[in-house]
Order: C-alpha cells, then structure tokens, then sequence
C-alpha cells in the first residue's frame, strides 16, 4: 500500500430505510422497570411485588448447616493434634539427648561440625585459587591474541 492509500477513508454510506421496516422480528420492546419505593423490589411490569415481612421456622423445621464450616474445624482440630503430636515428639527427642552419654555425644557432634566446616573452608579457598588462575589465564590469552593481532 502507498501512503495516499492508507489517508483515504471510505464514504460514509446513509440508509434511507428506517430498520424497523427491514428486520421487524429484531427490534424488541423494552421493559419497563421500576423500583418501589416501601420495600424496595423491582417489577418489570409495574406493578409491585410484596414480600414476606416475617420469615420464621416452623417449630418442627430444621436448619441445615452448610458441610464446609463442619469440614473446616475437622481439619483445625486435627491439624492442632498433629502440631501436639510432633511437639511431643521432639521433648521426647530431647529427653533422650540429655541421657548419661550426653556430654560425649555433643562432643562428637562438636568434632563432626569442626570437620565439615575446615572441608567447607578448604573446598572455597580451593574455588578462589581456581577463578584467579583462570582470570589470570583469561587475561593472558587476551593478551597474547592483541599482540599477534597488531
């Protein structure tokens, strides 16, 4: 397309025929609605709509009470047993920690702790010599690259 083309618009087109003579069975009639003002109900006709002023049960009638609440204190109530359950698992735990061996037990847990954190230690140390060499090596290259180039 050329740019003349694109800043032409079409003409607008008039109808003559008024669309209710074209397509009668699409034009409706609109309802009417109107709200009254005492009890606030709305009629399509007009007219207003009574309601029931006293909703009350009958003495024999029973209320149902929606499932969902009911399912969701099930789950609270076993959620709160289960959090019991695991907290008395571990004073239990506990309890056992503080027995006769318990000094040379932490102990060995101390040692074992020392162990991995001088092997953490070593492995960056390690990791940081290897990046300078390789920074280093990198450089190097470069170098040697801008040399043979010129």
């Amino acid at each position: 397309m050329t740019r003349a083309s694109k800043n032409t618009k079409p003409a607008a087109i008039e109808l003559e025929e008024d669309l209710d003579d074209v397509m009668p069975e699409l034009v409706e009639e609109e309802d009417v609605i109107v709200l009254s003002e005492d009890n606030n109900t709305i009629s399509e006709d007009g007219e207003e709509e009574e309601e029931e002023e006293d909703l009350k049960l009958a003495p024999d009638s029973t209320v149902e009470v929606p499932k969902k609440k009911i399912n969701e204190k099930i789950n609270e109530e076993d959620y709160r047993k289960k959090e019991k359950a695991e907290l008395l698992a571990v004073l239990d735990r506990c309890g056992k920690l503080g027995g006769p061996n318990f000094d040379a037990d932490q102990e060995r847990v101390l040692r074992e702790l020392t162990k991995q954190k001088e092997t953490i230690k070593r492995l960056l140390d390690e990791m940081r010599e290897s990046k300078k060499r390789q920074k280093t090596y990198n450089i190097q290259t470069i170098f040697k690259r801008k040399q043979k180039s010129k």
